[in-house]
């Protein structure tokens, strides 16, 4: 079996190659990147048809509210592995990936650098992603549009393919990956027949993975021990009449406070009740931009609030926000700004902060003119 994907790199992409503000020449989307994004999303589609069915439960984790015990993470990483095909390295047993990716690039993107301004089609835009990770260092290249196949050949099971397509319709490749940056366009799907319709994709892996998995008689936590793609705890929403750099600054507060409040020196909520954390945490050794620290071993925490946007997809131009509720954040962080102050985060907390981020996210994006829609479930 074997599939191929016409690409294109629909928003600015910044990844890393030897050096991270280098591109690699060769390939542009890097074929590792893309097995780790497909892999990621993977193991979401499998631990929410666990967690449904009362397979995954977790534990309290060192300063971490929850996290998969070892035998649920074995029990992912196995159905991730042999039966979606992608690979598996348990103790007892091995397989290699059913799958191999391969990319040719047939046009080149256009290629520059950059500390912060980016040209996309026919305007400029400031990426605050970027700039602040070129803060006393030097600019970053990026690259978009261009034009790409990636052939993905081997004998793994067709579902695996459309968790591919889904990953890549969600989600970004790169800097920024998760706020609208590194989008790529499939445009096309050859040799294998992929549904168009997005909500189709996503039921189409959960009814399969249904047949794989066997209920449990687990107690359900409020929220899962890791991302999953679960009834309850994620959702995915079209969003129309906005471009990329609007869904990017949502992520910046003073620009949600611009939008929100018509001031960029007044609090939006996420800032007023100390929830903008639910946005993503950087690592540690990082500054971070929106004065939360972590507390306790934990490194980092990215977002599973995520928005994506496309120019030429083959399910339909727009972007796309996707929430998944998990409980693997830390149990404290710091706040920096205006004086020190901890916050203690439980599963009312968690929910609390999706909650909100998503609200101002609707009200957002209704204050600049565009519409959201929910797609799944």
């Amino acid at each position: 079996m074997s599939a191929v994907f016409r690409l294109t790199i629909a928003t600015p992409m910044s990844l890393g190659w030897y050096k991270p503000e280098v591109l690699d020449r060769w390939f542009y989307i890097r074929p590792p990147s893309v097995k780790g994004l497909w892999r990621w999303w993977a193991r979401a589609f499998v631990a929410g048809v666990m967690y449904e069915m009362g397979c995954l439960a977790g534990r309290s984790g060192k300063d971490v509210l929850l996290v998969p015990t070892s035998r649920e993470a074995e029990a992912v990483s196995r159905v991730v592995g042999t039966v979606m095909g992608l690979g598996y390295a348990g103790e007892k047993a091995a397989m290699a990936s059913k799958f191999a990716l391969d990319i040719r690039v047939l046009r080149e993107p256009s290629i520059d650098r950059t500390k912060g301004k980016v040209r996309v089609r026919e305007y400029w835009a400031d990426v605050h992603r970027f700039a602040y990770l070129t803060r006393k260092k030097p600019p970053i290249e990026y690259a978009v549009g261009g034009d790409f196949e990636l052939e993905v050949s081997g004998g793994g099971p067709p579902q695996a393919l459309e968790v591919l397509l889904v990953a890549l319709t969600l989600e970004g490749l790169g800097k920024g990956g998760r706020k609208g940056l590194g989008s790529i366009d499939v445009t096309a799907v050859y040799r294998f027949r992929l549904a168009r319709d997005l909500k189709q994709l996503v039921e189409d892996v959960r009814g399969w993975l249904r047949r794989w998995i066997s209920p449990c008689s687990g107690k359900r936590p409020p929220f899962p021990p890791m991302p999953a793609v679960a009834e309850g705890v994620a959702e995915i929403y079209r969003v129309e009449g906005l471009n990329f750099s609007h869904l990017h600054d949502f992520f910046l507060r003073s620009h949600r406070a611009r939008v929100l409040k018509g001031n960029y020196a007044i609090p939006d909520e996420l800032r007023e009740r100390l929830l903008a954390w639910v946005l993503g945490l950087p690592r540690k050794e990082e500054k971070t931009e929106t004065g939360y620290g972590i507390k306790g071993d934990v490194k980092r925490r990215a977002s599973t609030f995520i928005v994506s946007f496309h120019n030429n997809h083959v399910t339909g131009r727009g972007g796309y926000l996707t929430v998944i509720r998990s409980a693997d954040w830390p149990t404290a962080l710091e706040w920096t700004g205006g004086g020190d102050q901890q916050i203690n985060i439980d599963f009312e907390k968690v929910s609390e902060a999706y909650d909100t981020a998503l609200s101002e996210f609707r009200e957002y994006v209704e204050k600049l003119g565009g519409s959201m829609s929910r797609l799944w479930p």
